[in-house]
């Protein structure tokens, strides 16, 4: 049934509510939304393969986006599972991580800043945080804003660094643009299905960015000597 968010018989009642922009009908369940929950399971699969190739092969960029990874597909599930305000936060500082990730070493590929990447990319991140916890629910602005700047840098290093192999950087890119139809097309309502718990465009969104982080990591491990 639909869910009565003031219905104490209904989990999560106790929690305060988070934003509400998916299409997938809210359930009185443990589970609210089965299919955009169900769905952040593609990121532990992928979590797994992370941590065999950093054991593998060291690779510290990679063992960062599995430890990424892994909280990111944890957070979201239990954003669309409980729909409160408390995970969906935590969901959005996890997207924040993985695209400051990149921002912070495209700055040093670019030679912008001379700090040290953990202490750039804490820096970033805390300020994406800050920018979170004080303004009122401002995740998608600065996600965007985020991504923005990190194709952007990545754009002024196709013509610093026009020999490096971007491959995997543009299937992350077309992946991406593919997931972002599909949120904006279920966020809009423009094609939705309240009722299906099998099959959500917000679910292909999970699907999508999960493949996008896979050709992501392809790409940035070959600058792992700039994560010191």
């Amino acid at each position: 049934m639909l869910i009565p968010f003031t219905d104490p018989q209904c989990p999560w009642t106790s929690f305060a509510l988070g934003p509400m922009i998916t299409c997938e009908q809210r359930l009185c369940s443990w589970v609210r939304q089965p299919s955009n929950s169900w769905s952040n399971l593609i990121f532990l699969v992928l979590v797994v393969a992370f941590f065999q190739d950093a054991r593998r092969s060291g690779n510290r960029v990679v063992r960062d986006f599995a430890w990424i990874g892994a909280f990111l597909g944890l957070f979201s599930f239990f954003a669309h599972a409980s729909q409160t305000y408390l995970f969906s936060t935590l969901d959005y500082l996890m997207q924040f991580a993985v695209i400051g990730y990149i921002l912070a070493l495209n700055l040093l590929r670019a030679g912008v800043v001379k700090l040290p990447f953990p202490l750039l990319y804490t820096g970033i991140f805390l300020v994406a945080t800050a920018a979170q916890l004080f303004f009122t629910r401002p995740g998608m602005m600065i996600f965007t804003l985020m991504t923005g700047a990190a194709v952007l840098s990545e754009m002024y290093l196709m013509g610093t660094r026009p020999k490096t192999s971007r491959r995997g950087f543009f299937e992350a890119a077309l992946l991406l643009l593919a997931g972002t139809i599909c949120f904006a097309l279920d966020a809009k309502k423009t094609v939705c299905f309240p009722e299906n718990h099998f099959f959500q465009l917000h679910s292909w969104w999970h699907v999508l960015t999960a493949a996008a982080l896979f050709y992501l990591v392809k790409y940035y491990r070959q600058f792992e000597k700039l994560r010191r």
